[in-house]
């Protein structure tokens, strides 16, 4: 009889209580337990994972901050060289402005000069 109780053929009832002690659900327990390690053997690779993940979105995050950063760095010196270009350009119409001018004053000066006389 302990053979097959250990071979789990046999199942046994105590007096008097209305459940049977049966050797089947010790394997069922033995199963139980090996399911639940490889759960939480999964649940492990689960978080390293995710750690992995959350490292990954916080280095990109970072580089993107870094973008951003660059980005408003490269727009603000744009923004100066565009002023620069326009305090320029205005300069240089000033300079034409002057440069016409002075060559009317030289024309009219010019006309009124006596020519010389020709022989």
């Amino acid at each position: 009889a302990l053979a097959a109780l250990a071979a789990g053929e046999l199942h046994t009832c105590a007096e008097g209580e209305g459940s049977c002690a049966e050797p089947d659900q010790k394997l069922d327990c033995s199963e139980s337990v090996q399911q639940a390690s490889a759960a939480h053997a999964q649940a492990a690779v689960a978080a390293q994972e995710a750690a992995a993940w959350k490292e990954a979105a916080q280095a990109l995050n970072a580089t993107v901050g870094e973008l951003a950063a660059e980005i408003e760095s490269l727009r603000l010196a744009h923004a100066g060289a565009v002023r620069e270009q326009a305090a320029a350009g205005a300069r240089l119409a000033e300079l034409q402005a002057q440069t016409a001018a002075q060559a009317e004053t030289q024309a009219a000066a010019a006309k009124m000069r006596p020519r010389a006389t020709r022989q």
